[in-house]
């Protein structure tokens, strides 16, 4: 759906504005409001990269991988920042022609009990987002 555009004059300076909104909606209450304002954030943000000026609407894999973000950031909020089932492991960096060891490579892995194995690269970017 098309949102409505208009200009302001400023300054005499003509500037373009137009909207691009995220909708998103709760189910009885079973989300909380984070989710859900988290789910019309992201719906916006893809709407600018799909047609900026649309109302563009959250879709339900969106809730699915909102609901899982918020687990996340909640074990690292009760945790200090440091899950018990987050591990970490050195792992050498080693030459092939000679077997050399050259450094050692820090390896993040967490097995989470309801999730299950969470990637590095979703994990280590929430925890960076959440502080």
């Amino acid at each position: 759906m098309a949102m409505p555009a208009g200009e302001v004059t400023r300054h005499s300076n003509e500037l373009p504005i137009s909207a691009t909104v995220g909708v998103a909606w709760g189910d009885d209450g079973a989300r909380g409001l984070e989710a859900v304002l988290a789910a019309a954030d992201d719906a916006a943000r893809r709407g600018k990269e799909i047609a900026r000026g649309t109302l563009y609407p959250a879709l339900p894999e969106d809730f699915a991988r909102l609901d899982r973000e918020i687990i996340i950031k909640q074990a690292f909020e009760r945790h200090d920042g440091c899950p018990p089932e987050a591990r970490a492991w050195l792992q050498p960096i080693v030459r092939l022609s000679d077997g050399r060891v050259l450094g050692m490579e820090l390896l993040a892995r967490w097995e989470h009990p309801q999730l299950g194995r969470i990637a590095p690269d979703e994990f280590l970017d929430i925890a960076t987002r959440s502080g």
